[in-house]
């Protein structure tokens, strides 16, 4: 589980639900109530993100050796070297 996504964001995340009843359905109600769900859950996931990050920064400001992995993490770099199947030149 993502550090910064707590337990009152994990009960309101239903937008799942949701989609997935909508593409079993596929009735026009089905989507409106995904669409209704899927912004707000949308909205908080970014802004609990930001002040994740945000807080991260802030306490490890002078700390270069804690404040890399956090923004390797907010790049999505990872640490294994992907595999290259074919050199192109």
């Amino acid at each position: 589980m993502k550090p910064r996504l707590t337990d009152d964001l994990l009960n309101k995340n239903k937008k799942n639900k949701h989609y997935k009843k909508w593409l079993s359905t596929i009735q026009e109600k089905d989507k409106v109530f995904y669409l209704y769900y899927k912004k707000p859950v949308e909205k908080d996931i970014q802004s609990a993100k930001q002040i994740y990050y945000s807080n991260a920064f802030t306490k490890n400001v002078k700390n270069n050796k804690k404040t890399w992995p956090f923004l390797k993490e907010a790049l999505g770099a990872t640490n294994h070297p992907q595999e290259l199947s074919k050199i192109v030149s």
